[in-house]
């Protein structure tokens, strides 16, 4: 399974709206996933972790549209889902926020 995930704007800007959208494919072809969803984090930084529904954006991509993240700096998403077999999918995306 590919997973990718894209952030608009990119990099994102602390304190204003951002997208995640996550496209899934196997075998080159889109693909679904149940219950989708990104635990955002901060490596080293002891807040807990915000959790953000991924919603259905057409055949194999997910979207969660007006995120805002609290501050500048290094930044996780785990994600967090299931295929359609019922099997954990799981994948950390690090990206940096301004």
């Amino acid at each position: 399974m590919r997973l990718e995930l894209s952030i608009s704007p990119y990099p994102p800007q602390a304190e204003k709206k951002a997208t995640f959208t996550l496209r899934v494919s196997a075998g080159g072809r889109p693909t679904s996933l149940q219950n989708p969803e990104l635990v955002l984090s901060m490596p080293g930084h002891d807040h807990p972790p915000g959790r953000v529904k991924l919603s259905p954006a057409g055949e194999g991509l997910y979207r969660a549209e007006e995120v805002v993240l609290g501050m500048a700096g290094r930044w996780e998403a785990s994600l967090e889902a299931r295929d359609g077999k019922g099997e954990r999918v799981e994948a950390l995306f690090p990206f940096v926020a301004r």
